[in-house]
């Protein structure tokens, strides 16, 4: 079997997890490609572009496939399913590969696998799709695979440009972010990475004082200064909204949906060892996981607790705290680009039962700021119900808070109480983020 072979192998397997086991994309394919020690550069790159594209762009996919299988794909061996998928998603939007390369690869992958019925049924449907590309322009459908109800909505909000970076550029792969723990150790860095990943792009991040980006530098785990806790993996635009609770030396702060705790380690590094950062979230395993990276790590995280935050404060608010973060639970369609496999799953009715989920956790972590205490809201969501819409209905119901402009030396958003960042505008993952005070 060809290592060519071996990179769509793992693209169909990975598809077959996000769709009955609704994994996460880039998990699974982490685990692939370090268990594919054979494959070179070059592949694990194309596994990567087969994986991200086939799901960016499945419902268009899917469309092409079903003209051309009469009986439908949905009861196909879900293995089959992914390699037909792969399969139409090559020969649809990578036109400079051999038509008949991808057709025989698909075939041999599936009679492998499944024997010769099954791969008469591939090669007469990829053969039909390979007839059909010739009238098939990619550039003129680049937000046509998103469904429609959320297509339209992200239009609404950050226009054509907006919305197609926020879906991803069909062959266009985000960089990995790394954090430092302060601005101080970031050129070193940025050095390091540069001499250790010779084929890499490196470079300071624009906007995050704490970040480096690095483009085609393989497997992040792998690098030496993420082993050994010196950096972690952390999306610029996550930075950033740690960075914009504007934590500072000797304060007390509470981070609400902590997470694996990326921004609690800056929210700890901010407030130094005169300071108490706590952290809570609803799922143990992920407290857990913050734990263990701290003691390699070193963050001075005070506490932990798993909190509901939907059905109360746990006890935190008997002793309120200088800002609170609340990077509350959403759609994630600031992540599509990242994580396209978030579109298929989410549904309008999803937006309602998420906003109203947002609210109660905003209004039970606004019981634990002090009197002139600040309130940070997030959401990795660019929609509007997710984000001005919780904050408005929130102001609406609690006359103690209001609006507080983000500080100027703020890496983002000074002079302004609420952000929105989005690829196309700061290059980061799609973000609302709105600070709020508690009068005095």
């Amino acid at each position: 079997m060809s290592s060519y072979l071996s990179a769509r192998s793992i693209a169909a397997r990975v598809l077959v997890r996000v769709e009955l086991d609704s994994a996460f994309a880039a998990a699974v394919l982490d685990a692939e490609l370090r268990s594919a020690k054979q494959l070179d550069v070059r592949d694990r790159r194309l596994a990567t572009e087969l994986t991200y594209g086939t799901l960016r762009t499945i419902n268009l996919v899917d469309e092409m496939l079903l003209r051309f299988a009469k009986n439908g794909i949905s009861k196909l061996e879900p293995l089959t399913r992914a390699h037909l998928r792969v399969g139409a998603y090559q020969l649809m939007f990578l036109t400079k590969t051999p038509a008949f390369a991808v057709v025989n690869e698909a075939v041999n992958a599936v009679r492998e696998k499944h024997g010769p019925r099954l791969a008469g049924f591939v090669n007469a449907v990829l053969r039909k799709v390979a007839s059909a590309r010739e009238s098939f322009v990619p550039e003129t459908v680049l937000l046509e695979a998103t469904p429609s109800w959320l297509r339209e909505r992200l239009i609404a909000r950050v226009g054509q440009e907006g919305a197609a970076a926020l879906v991803g550029y069909i062959h266009e792969v985000a960089p990995v972010g790394i954090c430092v723990p302060n601005a101080s150790e970031r050129a070193a860095l940025v050095r390091e990475l540069e001499s250790e990943l010779t084929t890499a792009v490196v470079q300071a991040a624009p906007l995050s004082p704490l970040g480096v980006l690095v483009r085609e530098g393989g497997a992040p785990q792998k690098w030496r200064a993420v082993v050994e806790g010196r950096a972690w993996v952390q999306e610029e635009g996550s930075q950033l909204v740690a960075l914009l609770v504007g934590a500072q030396p000797g304060e007390r702060v509470l981070d609400v949906c902590a997470g694996r705790g990326h921004k609690t380690a800056i929210l700890a590094n901010a407030v130094g060892s005169a300071g108490r950062v706590v952290a809570a979230d609803l799922h143990e395993a992920k407290l857990d996981q913050l734990k263990r990276e701290a003691a390699l790590t070193g963050w001075c995280v005070t506490e932990v607790y798993p909190i509901d935050w939907s059905v109360g404060a746990g006890g935190l608010d008997r002793d309120p705290f200088d800002a609170v973060l609340v990077d509350a639970p959403c759609t994630g369609t600031g992540t599509l680009r990242r994580r396209p496999e978030i579109a298929g799953r989410r549904t309008e009715a999803s937006i309602a039962e998420l906003s109203a989920l947002q609210f109660s956790i905003l209004t039970n972590a606004a019981r634990c700021v002090r009197d002139g205490g600040r309130l940070v809201y997030s959401v990795c969501s660019v929609l509007q119900e997710e984000g001005e819409e919780v904050v408005e209905r929130f102001l609406a119901s609690n006359a103690s808070f209001s609006p507080l402009a983000f500080p100027p030396g703020s890496p983002v958003g000074s002079g302004s109480s609420e952000l929105l960042l989005a690829p196309h505008t700061h290059g980061t993952d799609g973000y609302f983020v709105a600070n709020l005070v508690k009068s005095s």
